[in-house]
């Protein structure tokens, strides 16, 4: 799967956000906050199953 990560500088901090799922993580130069991206993608990835179920039976 290739996602697609941006980093831009926001005043003192890096963002970088994955375009396709909507994931942003800061940081204080682009590497770490692409690698805090990376660790919030694999997150949002292991998760995005079990909350759609919990969504699915709360409606």
């Amino acid at each position: 799967m290739k996602l697609t990560a941006v980093t831009k500088k926001r005043g003192e901090i890096y963002v970088t956000e994955c375009v396709e799922l909507g994931v942003a993580c800061c940081g204080a130069t682009p590497e770490e906050s692409f690698k805090n991206l990376q660790d919030a993608v694999r997150f949002y990835l292991e998760n995005a199953a079990r909350w759609a179920k919990e969504d699915q039976t709360q409606n």
